[in-house]
């Protein structure tokens, strides 16, 4: 039993997660880049092409390191609805990089280039923005994967 009751203070003590002054056990980091060129199409008309969006994800997540059979069976019920949590953060961030691939090659064409460039990042820049509020809404609905089990607390 005294190993499963210091699981939890050393996996708060090995984690690198600090937000608000709070100790998180996985984090999801994402990065969205996207480019594309401009092309005039005559008489002032300019198109959008060779549209490219590129997502990296990562994930922050704790190694077990004990061979503690009452550890592992914890572990082994907490681990995967952390696990699904952090997912669910990827999840939004693939939706969100598709999406604003699939809005830029859709993009009609403008009068001029520097407008059509203008346009365009700034509706990729505003999907970034919604999906900053998805994911604070994604946290605030599960409190940080609290409802979804990802809470070590409650495997104890």
């Amino acid at each position: 039993v005294s190993h499963t009751r210091n699981l939890l203070k050393n996996v708060n003590q090995a984690s690198p997660i600090k937000h608000n002054g709070n100790k998180f056990h996985g984090y999801t980091e994402y990065n969205i880049q996207w480019r594309f060129n401009s092309k005039s199409r005559g008489r002032q008309r300019c198109i959008l092409n060779k549209v490219k969006t590129v997502l990296t994800l990562k994930y922050t997540m704790p190694k077990l390191r004990s061979e503690n059979e009452d550890v592992h069976k914890v572990w082994n019920s907490w681990y995967p609805n952390l696990e699904k949590h952090e997912n669910g953060h990827g999840s939004l961030a693939v939706e969100a990089a598709k999406e604003i691939d699939s809005s830029l090659r859709a993009f009609s064409s403008r009068s001029g280039c520097q407008k059509i460039n203008q346009e365009a990042n700034e509706l990729a820049y505003k999907i970034m923005e919604k999906l900053d509020q998805a994911t604070k809404k994604y946290d605030l609905d599960t409190n940080h994967g609290e409802t979804q089990g990802a809470w070590l607390y409650s495997h104890l």
